[in-house]
């Protein structure tokens, strides 16, 4: 468990964007909200995990990266060769957002934003 947010959260997020599924993407991003999750705090974790991803996908070696071993069918199934660029991609955006929510009050809405445009 990455602080309170699960593996499995995180999943299934990169699963919504890789699909550009955006009633997913809001699905999870709300549950995470309504669950007492600190989004902001979501945001840095999720972009450790996002560079987990892109290090497995480099080196398919899961020692390099925080993600327990019992998930690598998951991470073979996230990281397909293909997508490296799509990783960069994710990785520059979740910068963006970290630097847009500093001060944002509305934070949520803003996280969603900048996820559905990606989705897109």
């Amino acid at each position: 468990v990455l602080n309170t947010t699960s593996f499995e959260a995180m999943f299934y997020l990169v699963w919504a964007l890789q699909d550009k599924n955006e009633a997913q993407l809001l699905k999870v991003i709300d549950r995470l909200s309504t669950t007492g999750v600190d989004l902001k705090s979501f945001i840095d974790l999720f972009l450790e995990f996002v560079l987990d991803l892109a290090k497995f996908k480099l080196f398919n070696d899961i020692k390099l990266t925080n993600i327990p071993e019992h998930y690598v069918s998951n991470l073979q199934s996230t990281t397909e060769p293909s997508q490296i660029t799509w990783f960069n991609e994710l990785v520059d955006l979740l910068l963006k957002i970290k630097l847009e929510i500093r001060y944002d009050s509305t934070y949520k809405s803003t996280i969603e934003a900048f996820l559905l445009k990606f989705c897109r």
